[in-house]
């Protein structure tokens, strides 16, 4: 109630404010790809027959703030990847620099995983037929919503961590949420020993 009244008082009606507060969107982003990742490694000889991440191709559905960040971590750390994109100009400048890209038509499935170990989705909306065949890759959903329903063979990890990383989600909620509370309020807290 506290946080909701300081909000309010600083001018904020809605929650969703936070979703134009860039640092909040950015640690979100890192924190998630970090998720993604984590599981990734972690995974290890459960994942594509036990083969290092040099040796797989990822797949990445969407190409926003966490497309990019995933597609970033991923080449760096070794693995080919493969993105789909609606935006053409996403596809030539990733072509252009070697990077595979397929075309998805925006909102609609992606039918072809042919060659792809592990498919990670970020784009809040269904990304894969009905009844897709998914043996054999792994399938991580990232995006909000229920994209993949009835699905007992998806990876869920959520947009804000709590299972991966629960003290670094929270505190970067927090945080966000002192930005637009007043300073009276919340300035003096220590932001190290919870709510």
């Amino acid at each position: 109630p506290h946080a909701a009244d300081a909000l309010r008082a600083a001018g904020y009606r809605e929650i969703l404010d936070l979703s134009r507060d860039g640092a909040f969107a950015d640690g979100n982003t890192a924190l998630t790809t970090l998720a993604a990742l984590g599981h990734i490694l972690s995974a290890g000889a459960g994942l594509s027959g036990g083969r290092a991440l040099p040796d797989m191709t990822v797949g990445i559905c969407g190409y926003g703030r966490l497309g990019k960040s995933l597609c970033r971590a991923l080449l760096f750390l070794g693995a080919r990847v493969v993105v789909w994109t609606s935006n053409a100009g996403v596809r030539r400048s990733l072509g252009a620099c070697g990077i595979d890209t397929r075309y998805r038509e925006h909102g609609r499935p992606v039918y072809d995983l042919s060659g792809v170990d592990v498919f990670i989705n970020t784009a809040p909306c269904p990304c894969l037929p009905d009844g897709a065949d998914t043996r054999g890759i792994t399938v991580i959903e990232l995006a909000s919503g229920d994209n993949f329903p009835g699905r007992e063979d998806i990876i869920r990890l959520p947009s804000l961590p709590a299972r991966e990383y629960p003290e670094s989600a929270a505190r970067l909620c927090l945080s966000a949420l002192r930005r637009y509370a007043d300073g009276e309020r919340y300035g003096g807290e220590n932001t190290e020993g919870g709510t």
